[in-house]
Formats: structure tokens, C-alpha cells, sequence
């Protein structure tokens, strides 16, 4: 049904657009480049931002607007960080906001800039 309707949005403040089948794709390439991915990816293949994935953007595909982005590493599957480009990877700055999907849409809808994130930063052990 996901794939029939496109993706979702937009929701939410910002104007969330849930990414379409096709757009679920690896954050780090979009959001450090793909060399820099290459890079990470390499030097440092267990870092969080290694096995994230886009699942909803501001709807302009812009690389600089907001990113919610869901964590399918094993041991952290289902983990949503809120990031931006210039704050993604970095240790403190990408907090955790869901920690399943049906949670992550609930977040979406209600996101605002001011909100804390009670679940930590994907960083944390």
C-alpha cells in the first residue's frame, strides 16, 4: 500500500515528506557526500551514520533541510535520529526521536524546533 500512495506528507510543522520506496536510501551519501560516505564507511564501518537510512525529508530533497533518519543496524534497528547535515555524525547532536515507526510518524506530526528528545542521542551506549 506504501509503495501505491507514494510516501506520506506533508506532515507535521515542517512540512515532513515521508520518502517514497524508491527515495529509502542510505543518509550518509546525501548528507556528507558520497566521498566522505566512502570514507566513514571504511575507516569507521561500525559508526551509527553507516546504517542509516532516510525516511522523511522536508520535501524538497535538499541535502541542507531536515532529515529524520532510522537506524537499521542490528543492535539499533528502529531508532529515528532528527539531524541536519551540518549536525549529522556528530556525537550529541543527533537525537533519538522514535524508536519504532508508528512512534517516528507520531513525532512527525507533532515535531517542532523547541522539542527535547527524552530518548538520548544515537550515540549513547
Amino acid at each position: 500500500m506504501y509503495a501505491m500512495c507514494g510516501g506520506l506528507g506533508p506532515l507535521g510543522e515542517r512540512a515532513w515528506q515521508v520518502c517514497t520506496p524508491p527515495a529509502f536510501e542510505r543518509a550518509s551519501p546525501r548528507l556528507l557526500t558520497p566521498s566522505i560516505d566512502r570514507e566513514v564507511s571504511a575507516d569507521y564501518p561500525d559508526d551509527v551514520t553507516v546504517h542509516c537510512y532516510v525516511f522523511a525529508d522536508d520535501g524538497e530533497g535538499s541535502s541542507t533541510g531536515p532529515h529524520l533518519v532510522v537506524d537499521l543496524h542490528p543492535a539499533r534497528a528502529g531508532r529515528f535520529y532528527d539531524v541536519f547535515w551540518d549536525t549529522y555524525g556528530l556525537v550529541g547532536q543527533m537525537p533519538v526521536v522514535a524508536t519504532n515507526a508508528h512512534d517516528a510518524l507520531v513525532w512527525l506530526l507533532a515535531a517542532d524546533d523547541d522539542k527535547p528528545s527524552p530518548l538520548g542521542d544515537a550515540y549513547d551506549k
